[in-house]
């Protein structure tokens, strides 16, 4: 139901301004939840397309890919930017974050999260 009332309100918002990264991201979510994949996956990119270097975003994304779309590949993907520039705050949330856990195996999500510690680490001995 939520997922169907966020779906309409979002297009609603993308109608009237068809940049509107937020919405265009929260529909993503929502047409993943709703298991329409490919409309999904398109959402996605428009809302790529119009904020790039939306960080959380890329981050709520990777989530909805990992919960509901079952696509590691996408979600390391997005990931990449996220991780670059996390703090050591935000690598807690990513170790807790259950959405994630499907990764957790995975040798590019392991390397990248391994890439992350290293940085902060070099930032604290700093």
């Amino acid at each position: 139901g939520a997922a169907s009332i966020l779906l309409e309100r979002t297009e609603r918002a993308v109608a009237k301004d068809k940049s509107n990264g937020a919405a265009l991201a929260l529909g993503a979510g929502a047409l993943a939840q709703l298991g329409e994949s490919e409309r999904a996956k398109e959402w996605m990119r428009r809302a790529l397309l119009v904020d790039p270097d939306n960080r959380l975003m890329r981050y709520n994304l990777a989530c909805a890919c990992t919960t509901n779309l079952n696509d590691a590949d996408a979600a390391i993907d997005l990931l990449g930017p996220y991780m670059a520039h996390a703090n050591a705050a935000q690598l807690r949330h990513v170790a807790a974050d259950t959405d994630l856990d499907s990764l957790r195996e995975n040798p590019r999500f392991q390397a990248m999260l391994a890439e992350a510690e290293a940085r902060i680490a070099d930032v604290d001995e700093l």
